[in-house]
């Protein structure tokens, strides 16, 4: 009775298996016709997957440019503070209490440099996602709720921040703090 015929759509949790799950409906029995996208889908996974390789890369570079920053600044607090750690070794302080001071520094200069791109993500991924309507070229590329996503990646950025700035704060103690 219906002048339409029956549709469904489908949702695959991997993008790049498209091509499999379309050939796969398309064997079952009944099944007129699959539109996926095709090539134009398959470039934009591609696409998709150099971007977030390359985001990867490049997240890791920053990192180890933080590290290296936190060494060397906890390197010339140590050596500026080279007298207080000698009049604290002769009235008999124990070697954590002399280095804890330098890792928790570098763990607030991490927290400080975490701080700005925190700043960056709650004003501008709202902006973002206010301005695309939440989709971000399609349809299937969908960006996630802001508060969720915004207060999850803000915390993972503080840690980071923290965990960068005492890891580069503890390599620097190992080097410079004669202990």
């Amino acid at each position: 009775d219906n002048p339409l015929g029956a549709a469904y759509e489908v949702e695959a949790k991997d993008a790049s298996k498209l091509a499999n799950i379309s050939d796969k409906i398309s064997g079952i029995a009944g099944v007129n016709t699959v539109n996926y996208g095709g090539e134009s889908t398959q470039d934009m996974v591609k696409t998709l997957q150099t971007i977030r390789t390359g985001g990867t890369i490049f997240v890791v570079a920053l990192a180890v440019v933080a590290l290296f920053m936190i060494a060397n600044t906890i390197k010339i607090t140590i050596t500026a503070r080279q007298t207080e750690i000698s009049i604290m070794r002769m009235v008999g302080a124990s070697n954590w209490y002399i280095r804890i001071p330098f890792m928790l520094e570098g763990m607030l200069i991490g927290l400080i440099g975490a701080i700005i791109p925190v700043i960056v993500l709650v004003f501008g991924y709202g902006m973002i996602y206010d301005y695309v309507g939440g989709m971000f070229m399609s349809a299937m590329l969908s960006l996630k709720e802001p508060m969720p996503f915004i207060r999850d990646f803000s915390l993972i950025l503080v840690a980071l921040g923290a965990g960068v700035g005492l890891v580069g704060s503890f390599v620097s103690i190992r080097r410079f703090l004669k202990i």
